[in-house]
């Protein structure tokens, strides 16, 4: 039996990978976590917040994070619901 495997991805500037892009995503969001739990980062939930309050302020934070221009920095420019969706995936 032969096993599947993914054929390598091409990084937008040429560069191939070994790993299809998900994978590497997932790789790279482990790796984070991981130094967020060696330097004990807290994440909202642990630093205390309230979920309902943070939950109430995610349209505010998402407006003024598209409104500090910051996400027109990044290679794909985030909408406001996909910065929510980002926020929410930092509460715990």
């Amino acid at each position: 039996m032969t096993s599947r495997v993914a054929p390598p991805s091409t990084h937008a500037r040429g560069r191939v990978w070994p790993y299809p892009p998900m994978t590497i995503r997932v790789k790279l969001l482990e790796a984070l976590r991981q130094v967020n739990r060696v330097l004990d980062v807290p994440t909202p939930k642990t630093y205390g917040i309230d979920e309902a309050k943070w939950d109430a302020l995610l349209p505010l934070m998402s407006e003024q994070a598209l409104a500090s221009g910051s996400p027109g920095n990044n290679p794909r420019v985030p909408d406001e619901k996909t910065i929510q969706l980002l926020y929410r995936e930092a509460w715990d």
